[in-house]
């Protein structure tokens, strides 16, 4: 083994292909003799791993000769699901059916790459018989699911190898939720036909070699599956309840369970320690949150949270959503992510993701879809308590909307500011910036998706006195003011204007109306 030093001309070997190879078609064409001088002669025995953190190190080794074996830094399933940037939302734009697009893959960082993951291999498929692989899903304790596979040998796609012909044939045979695996392998994209990859159930990590499978539980026991159930909404003194029999064990059997109000006003729900708990709802509103602990029959353990919101929230002060979580979370709430508070804080926030309904004049607004957001307003009551609210165009890719520009509403986006008090209804949400806090004071936020779900609560507010020319004066060109659209028709008149001529309130203009205006005129 030697190491030399040469002195030569770089040239290049492009091969058949017209392209070449950076690492491995540069080629150096060395003229004399006495450009090429050893340096080094090394013994066989002086090459090897020279990484420290390597399993395989050789302390003795001079030289590396690439054979390092470093143990993979093992990623989470949830991890995996959530890589990609949140602006993305839970569809990525895909480039053929395999492949995430140019602009999506810049945003999904573990996209293509090398990773290890642990999980539970909850369901499987054959598709060999169809040019296919084979096809597992793991799962982990909190449910979140990502697929691997591993091709065979006589695939022309992939390389791979023949897991039925070894000892983890195990894995391909029911029932399935026995084995926990961890794999390694390169994540990449199954986006169908859609040229959509779902995040929740198209990532796809494959295996190539049978070393990078391994049964980590074997003998085991594996953890159970909590289920407290779905979310509900109750009305007021309704009778609630809560079943915890849909929760299981992969390995075993559930040997206990644990209901735990965690929030909300309190209620009695009896024996906590049973399958199933019920309680009355509360006779005012309430979000009431409960916990679900279930243990298997060795003793593991996992949990699962359900909301359960009593009666219609209906209309909320400003500064009652501000304020909207426990005094102990302080002004500043930890976040998950850019729009989403953690898990701990939302159990905390009782309004948090439900639809509610407030009122303020519009103070400031900020048009931010020409960068792929919303409309942004501002709102603020009498006592400057603030807060946000969006619309979403219907053209966006991230959430439901509507054209406001396109809409009476419209007026709502022009200065001056703070003409327009308006009553707003939608889902509260979280906009945390990049820092992984909310600001309670500047950073919660209303997206709001229905035209119908604003209302100008001011406006131009309407006296029906008489004046219908809005003079200041009360007299005869007024009646000839109503003359006129009597005999015009009022079809082309303002809601405003229509209220200022219909001065009987009965929703017709005629002579009623005139004898009305008459009588205001002479006074009687």
């Amino acid at each position: 083994f030697y190491e030399v030093q040469i002195t030569g001309e770089l040239g290049a070997y492009c091969d058949d292909d017209q392209q070449l190879d950076i690492y491995s078609e540069w080629q150096i064409t060395v003229e004399y003799e006495s450009d090429i001088s050893i340096i080094q002669q090394y013994d066989p025995d002086d090459l090897g791993c020279t990484n420290p953190d390597a399993s395989n190190y050789n302390p003795d080794a001079i030289i590396d000769d690439g054979s390092c074996e470093l143990e993979a830094e093992d990623v989470t399933i949830l991890e995996i699901i959530n890589n990609c940037s949140s602006d993305l939302g839970d569809s990525i734009d895909c480039d053929g059916q395999y492949n995430l697009s140019t602009s999506s893959a810049s945003e999904c960082p573990l996209y293509e790459q090398s990773l290890t993951t642990t999980g539970v291999i909850v369901d499987y498929f054959d598709i060999t018989p169809f040019n296919g692989p084979h096809s597992f899903t793991l799962q982990d304790a909190q449910g979140n699911q990502v697929d691997f596979v591993v091709w065979p040998t006589s695939s022309q796609y992939q390389d791979g190898f023949d897991i039925t012909a070894t000892d983890l044939n195990v894995l391909t045979q029911q029932p399935f939720g026995l084995y926990e695996v961890q794999i390694t392998g390169e994540l990449g994209a199954y986006c169908d036909d859609d040229q959509q990859l779902d995040i929740y159930s198209e990532w796809q990590i494959t295996v190539e070699y049978e070393s990078d499978i391994i049964i980590s539980n074997g003998d085991q026991n594996l953890p159970p599956i909590a289920v407290a159930g779905d979310d509900i909404t109750v009305d007021y003194g309704a009778s609630v309840t809560l079943d915890g029999t849909g929760s299981y064990d992969f390995d075993g059997s559930i040997n206990q369970y644990y209901w735990t109000q965690e929030s909300g006003i309190p209620v009695f729900f009896g024996e906590p320690e049973a399958p199933t708990i019920g309680f009355v709802a509360p006779n005012e509103f309430s979000v009431i949150v409960f916990s679900l602990q279930v243990t298997d029959d060795l003793g593991a353990t996992s949990i699962d949270y359900i909301t359960i919101i009593v009666g219609e929230i209906g209309e909320v002060p400003i500064i009652d959503i501000i304020n909207n979580c426990s005094f102990e979370e302080g002004e500043t709430i930890d976040c998950d992510g850019q729009y989403d508070l953690s898990t701990s804080s939302a159990l905390e926030c009782p309004l948090y993701e439900q639809s509610l309904t407030t009122t303020g004049v519009i103070v400031d607004y900020f048009d931010i879809t020409p960068f792929n957001g919303p409309h942004s307003f501002t709102i603020e009551d009498a006592n400057g308590n603030q807060i946000d609210f969006v619309v979403w165009p219907t053209s966006s890719e991230y959430q439901d909307g509507f054209d406001i520009t396109a809409t009476d509403l419209n007026v709502l986006t022009q200065e001056p500011f703070g003409l327009y008090e308006v009553q707003i209804t939608g889902e509260l949400g979280a906009y945390c910036d990049d820092d992984q806090q909310l600001d309670i004071y500047s950073e919660w936020q209303i997206t709001v998706e229905y035209e119908s779900d604003i209302i100008i609560s001011n406006g131009e507010s309407c006296v029906a006195n008489g004046d219908v020319n809005e003079d200041s004066v009360i007299n005869v060109l007024d009646i000839i003011a109503m003359v006129n659209v009597i005999l015009d028709g009022s079809s082309e008149l303002t809601d405003y204007e229509f209220c200022l001529f219909d001065l009987n309130d009965d929703g017709i203009i005629n002579v009623i109306d005139i004898i009305s205006l008459v009588n205001t005129i002479l006074g009687t």
